[in-house]
């Protein structure tokens, strides 16, 4: 096959040159997309899904503001503030998901948010008659609480090839290690 004939102009335009391939780092059992596009990870997609996901909780915060400020515990002030930042920092930590840059903070950032607002999921499962309008029943209010640790552990594998932040004089660094038991 001549470097200018057809054949190879086909291939490499399918992305099936095998030299495209090897520079790329991927080997013949994984063809380089056309024009040189680096073939999507499946952890970018599940970041993707997982940041797609944040911003739509997110955007609800806005859409049906009187949903989330009805299981806002009463001890805790300025409920519609508080749902509007939780849903701006739902929000940002889904589109810092679509950065890989920013994905070792959003990591964090996302695992702390998930579990600041833990409290307004455990209010609304021991006290459902406090929460305006809610029609669930008591059993799926608490099937529910598991969930947040099924969010976290989905962040952490969204997330898993980040390294932690190193802000903070490497705080993020060594808490990342205490809990890898280093």
């Amino acid at each position: 096959m001549q470097p200018g004939s057809a054949t190879a102009r086909l291939r490499l335009l399918n992305g099936l040159d095998h030299t495209v391939a090897q520079r790329s780092g991927r080997g013949a059992d994984r063809p380089a997309m056309p024009f040189g596009v680096p073939r999507p990870q499946p952890q970018t997609l599940t970041a993707g899904l997982l940041g797609l996901f944040f911003i739509g909780a997110g955007v609800m915060h806005f859409v049906k503001p009187s949903s989330y400020e009805a299981i806002v515990p009463a001890s805790v002030p300025y409920p519609a503030e508080i749902v509007a930042v939780s849903g701006v920092a739902e929000i940002v930590g889904g589109a810092a998901l679509f950065v890989p840059r920013l994905r070792p903070w959003a990591r964090w950032f996302l695992i702390a948010l998930l579990i600041a607002v833990f409290p307004a999921n455990v209010h609304m499962a021991i006290n459902p008659e406090q929460i305006r309008g809610l029609s669930v029943p008591q059993w799926l209010l608490w099937a529910r609480l598991p969930l947040q640790g099924v969010l976290i552990l989905w962040v952490l594998a969204a997330t898993r090839r980040s390294a932690p932040p190193s802000g903070l004089g490497g705080l993020g660094a060594r808490a990342a290690g205490a809990l890898r038991g280093r």
